[in-house]
């Protein structure tokens, strides 16, 4: 069957790379209204007090980022089940996606970088490995805290197996560069997006952000990590996954996820 939204050669790529970006899946209106959403969210925790300033670190501690916003507001839920997303999901996992859970990142002005990880880490998808869907809110580049990529990594699996939790960073980072420093073929790749693209990224490819150096641009994106339909255990929210009709569905958990051992054995 053809693909409806991406074209061969992004499927190529996906394959190979482990991500692709995807130019205007959404239109400007359709982003101003998925900011709106995420502002009430805001608005509202803290406005119970959810979410307080902090003398230590006032701008980044009032604009943390939010989890499970679909769950908080419903104009937010109707947005995440539409059916742009679930094609697209379908045309790169090659079967229906289930919704593990969503983030809202606003990334401030001097929110500090995430460091390289592999999302399925935290998602535990088994046996196949998750898939997450990025939709930029703002425009997004190495100077304001966007995404970097190790292409190809995804194709090794866990990289960080056996590490305790407290130096996964640094040792993940380490064992990508000696598996790829022996085919010579190591690079760090940045991205820039529009608001309205999109990246979708396999759940084992390598990837990190920037810290945001600027004055005065924020860096908001709403993040979706999904998994097929054909997963038989997840380890987050293993009970509550969200089908493209918006239903909750279920998987076993993932019992045996290395997070879950790890955190058990330290």
């Amino acid at each position: 069957m053809k693909p409806k939204y991406l074209s061969v050669e992004q499927l190529e790529q996906f394959d190979r790379d482990g991500f692709i970006v995807v130019k205007n899946v959404f239109r400007p209106e359709e982003i101003n209204f998925l900011k709106r959403a995420h502002n009430q969210v805001w608005f509202d925790l803290v406005k119970e007090g959810k979410i307080t300033q902090k003398a230590d670190n006032p701008v980044f501690s009032l604009f943390p980022e939010i989890h499970e916003t679909s769950r908080k507001n419903a104009d937010i839920f109707s947005f995440m089940i539409d059916d742009r997303i679930f094609d697209i999901l379908h045309e790169v996992l090659e079967e229906e996606a289930l919704i593990v859970g969503n983030t809202y990142f606003t990334k401030p002005p001097g929110a500090p970088a995430l460091r390289l990880h592999q999302d399925n880490y935290d998602v535990g998808s088994y046996p196949q490995t998750s898939c997450a869907f990025w939709i930029s809110i703002d425009h997004s580049h190495p100077g304001n805290g966007g995404l970097h990529f190790i292409p190809k990594s995804h194709k090794y699996g866990f990289l960080h197996i056996d590490v305790p939790l407290a130096e996964i960073c640094s040792h993940l980072s380490k064992q990508v560069k000696e598996k790829f420093h022996e085919e010579q073929d190591f690079e760090i790749v940045d991205t820039y997006t529009e608001p309205g693209d999109v990246i979708v990224l396999n759940g084992n490819v390598v990837h990190g952000s920037y810290d945001n150096g600027t004055s005065g641009e924020f860096r908001r994106s709403f993040a979706l990590q999904c998994a097929g339909v054909s997963a038989e255990k997840i380890f987050m929210y293993n009970e509550s996954l969200t089908n493209r009709r918006g239903e909750t569905v279920r998987r076993r958990l993932n019992k045996h996820h290395v997070k879950m051992r790890d955190s058990i054995y330290q």
